[in-house]
């Protein structure tokens, strides 16, 4: 009876044993996986942020980490991704003004900080577009391709000295010389001082309204007041300057030159002769250029 005690001892003693060199044996194998995870994981990461270094907008780069970081084990190296992401999304709101990109952004915002989340924000509120702001308190845009000779290639100061001489009122919808203004309830959009958009406002009935009893234009207009005070030169003669600089066409340029400058005429009426080819470029302004053989030869206005 002693020698059947014995025996089931040393066999209990023997499976106790084997069962924990198997569970070291797993914890060990486990441990490796871990360790080989963590080090893809990490070279991953370089290889992410050396793709990021190429690019301006790292979309495919970004939702590559954000794949990775979902899945990620180690603590240290999690943040690491998460710093890494809010450095590719600070990078891709500072160069995207599309709307739906950085809209898309905010799926990730469990991983941004309060700076980043931030800064998304004011992007996101700053690239919305007029006419999904207005559509949302009730009116309807009506875009127009020019009005009273102001077309797409007006300048800001030349437009208003043309008004002025003219004896024509118009107004700023803000305080001082701003993004709006309003001539007879049409508005014109500037950017840069370039006109960017002619539009009217309509209600529900499909009446025009008067853009300046519009509160939500009002609160645009304020908005890109304030945003041009904080981060524009407009008021300055240099930043002026600049602005002529950038839109004014001199004799001898070429058509591609002037194009950049002032974009597509309203019409082309071209002559072919045995001297050589001219065009008429007009523009919804009351300029005409006229080139000879490509080269801007004439400019009246």
């Amino acid at each position: 009876m002693k020698n059947i005690i014995i025996i089931m001892t040393l066999f209990i003693l023997v499976l106790a044993a084997c069962s924990q060199n198997s569970l070291e044996t797993s914890n060990k194998e486990s441990s490796l996986d871990n360790a080989n995870d963590v080090n893809e994981s990490r070279v991953l990461l370089n290889e992410l942020r050396q793709e990021f270094e190429l690019l301006v907008l790292p979309q495919d780069v970004l939702e590559k980490a954000i794949k990775e970081v979902e899945v990620i084990s180690d603590g240290e190296l999690e943040k690491e991704y998460i710093a890494f992401i809010n450095e590719m999304i600070v990078e891709i709101v500072k160069y995207s003004s599309d709307f739906e990109r950085l809209k898309g952004l905010e799926k990730y915002d469990q991983y941004l900080n309060e700076d980043v989340k931030q800064s998304l924000t004011s992007a996101i509120d700053k690239n919305t577009s007029i006419e999904i702001k207005l559509k949302d308190a009730g009116y309807k845009i009506e875009f127009m391709s020019s009005y009273d000779g102001i077309g797409s290639s007006g300048f800001r100061p030349d437009i208003i000295r043309r008004l002025d001489a003219k004896g024509k009122s118009y107004e700023f919808i803000c305080n001082q010389p701003c993004a709006f203004m309003v001539i007879s309830n049409t508005v014109i959009e500037f950017n840069d001082l370039k006109v960017k958009s002619i539009f009217n406002l309509k209600d529900d009935k499909d009446q025009i309204v008067n853009p300046l009893s519009v509160e939500a234009l009002v609160e645009i207009a304020r908005l890109d007041s304030v945003n041009s005070s904080n981060e524009q030169k407009e008021s300055t003669e240099q930043y002026r300057a600049e602005q002529e600089e950038k839109y004014t066409v001199r004799l001898g340029m070429s058509k591609e030159e002037v194009l950049s400058k002032l974009g597509e005429p309203k019409d082309i009426n071209k002559t072919v002769s045995k001297f050589g080819t001219s065009e008429q470029w007009v523009y919804y302004d009351g300029v005409y250029l006229y080139f000879e053989d490509g080269i801007l030869e004439t400019v009246q206005e």
